[in-house]
């Protein structure tokens, strides 16, 4: 958590970062998505980089968002390079 500025009496140049990663959320994160955009009918290769993967067979399900729309990666098509990097294909959002 970084915290930025601040005030008292006055405008403050201050800069606090904590690290809360043992406190609050999962023991991993996505650090990014490539590529990052695609077509809606899915069936693109992508790759999801991040730290502290592991392959977990059920434990972990990769959704894909469009609007209110919410689907799965098939998990038949999911595959884990190591704890860096998970590779699937995306999705359709045609229905």
């Amino acid at each position: 958590m970084i915290v930025v500025g601040g005030y008292s009496n006055e405008w403050l140049d201050d800069l606090w970062a904590l690290d809360v990663s043992q406190v609050v959320g999962p023991n991993y994160s996505i650090e990014r998505i490539e590529p990052n955009m695609g077509p809606i009918s899915g069936n693109t290769q992508i790759s999801v980089f991040g730290k502290g993967f592991h392959e977990a067979s059920s434990k972990y399900r990769l959704l894909f968002k469009v609007g209110n729309k919410w689907e799965e990666a098939d998990p038949g098509n999911v595959q884990w390079s190591d704890k860096t990097e998970i590779c699937t294909l995306t999705p359709s959002f045609r229905k």
